[in-house]
């Protein structure tokens, strides 16, 4: 299990391909878009974005993460994966 931090104190969370296709779908959007479109992501369950935050939900209860934060938590949660998935997501950015 990987600790990470979020605004709202610290959240521990098992690393899972699952998990790591949940991160970087919302993130694919917040870098393609530069902005955080709620609604864009209906069908993602643990992960989704507001307008203000990156969140990760457990039933009832939210985690809030920054852009940065949520780059930390893909890197401390997928060391091997990470570099990759940030390249990918740049791709948008500077297409």
């Amino acid at each position: 299990m990987t600790t990470v931090v979020s605004m709202d104190g610290p959240l521990k969370l098992e690393p899972s391909p699952g998990l790591l296709d949940d991160i970087e779908q919302p993130l694919s959007v917040w870098h393609a878009y530069g902005r955080h479109p709620y609604r864009s992501l209906g069908g993602h369950h643990r992960f989704m974005i507001t307008r203000d935050d990156f969140r990760f939900v457990d039933g009832s209860r939210f985690w809030r993460f920054d852009e940065s934060q949520t780059e930390v938590l893909l890197h401390t949660s997928f060391p091997d994966d990470a570099v990759h998935v940030m390249r990918r997501l740049e791709a948008y950015r500077n297409p």
